[in-house]
């Protein structure tokens, strides 16, 4: 498994970009009310983004939602099955 990393300050290109991206949506005082999750990737690694909510958690969620809607606009039907952290050997 990959290690994955949390900083409030963007560390490389990938996070220095995502931060441009939600700091021009922030410039505008009329999306003061907007909440942005910022997703990119390039052929080493991938970097999330997120700007407007109270908690990583709540954003996650927002995720969740948002896919879901996407699926059910394309006829399909997402199911997400949280699953246990610890891995049981037996």
């Amino acid at each position: 498994m990959s290690e994955i990393k949390r900083s409030p300050e963007p560390i490389d290109r990938l996070g220095h970009l995502a931060n441009e991206m939600l700091s021009t949506l922030q410039r505008d005082e009329r999306n003061s009310d907007v909440r942005a999750v910022v997703f990119l990737s390039d052929d080493e690694r991938g970097m999330t983004a997120g700007g407007g909510w109270d908690s990583d958690l709540d954003a996650i969620v927002a995720v969740m939602i948002h896919l879901r809607k996407v699926f059910e606009a394309n006829g399909r039907k997402l199911v997400i099955v949280p699953m246990s952290q610890e891995i049981h050997h037996g």
